[in-house]
């Protein structure tokens, strides 16, 4: 199976050997496959389907209750939003920032239509790990290199203000090649 960018300093064999320490599991449409806060005691690997991760953030929410009097009673309570962070196809993992600093999950991930999953367990992953040094090596850098590749694709847009950049603005980048944003974010010159 591709893996689609995830865990690919993996070797095939390594990654038929992460996954033949797995689980088969099966989620419906809109089954929450992970909810955020919850502490992950594994990874998981997209086998087919696709899931979508979603991150809550803390609003207030404000209710004004009628009283008999006609004055109105104003009630803050605590709620949440969520938004979309991204989805996950075939070949793609979730839950590793988790297995990795034994910290709760930061985002709930939802089945989009059926998704089959494979689930390893962190017991079998670290006792992969643990047997073979250059597994964990390659494992660790595959890792290491998902938040960084996922922050890449969150940010790309917000630096690309101006799509169709000034010819002065392109002029300026191809002379210096100082600038990014499309030539409206300039660095600072260090040599001066």
């Amino acid at each position: 199976m591709a893996f689609n960018g995830t865990l690919d300093k993996l070797t095939d064999d390594d990654r038929q050997l992460l996954l033949g320490a797995g689980e088969s599991r099966v989620f419906t449409p809109g089954s929450i496959i992970l909810r955020h806060r919850t502490l992950v005691q594994g990874v998981f690997a997209v086998i087919s389907g696709q899931v979508r991760v979603e991150h809550g953030f803390e609003v207030p929410r404000v209710t004004v209750a009628k009283r008999a009097d006609g004055s109105e009673e104003i009630h803050h309570e605590p709620g949440r939003m969520w938004t979309e962070v991204t989805s996950l196809g075939r070949g793609e993992f979730f839950g590793e920032m988790s297995f990795i600093d034994d910290s709760p999950v930061r985002a709930s991930v939802f089945a989009v239509g059926q998704v089959e999953v494979v689930f390893i367990p962190a017991g079998k992953v670290r006792e992969l790990l643990e047997r073979n040094g250059g597994f964990a090596q390659r494992f660790y850098r595959s890792f290491a290199s998902v938040p960084a590749e996922r922050l890449r694709q969150a940010a790309s847009g917000s630096y690309d203000v101006d799509p169709e950049p000034s010819d002065k603005a392109q002029d300026r980048e191809k002379a210096d090649g100082r600038t990014f944003g499309g030539g409206l974010f300039p660095l600072p010159d260090y040599q001066k």
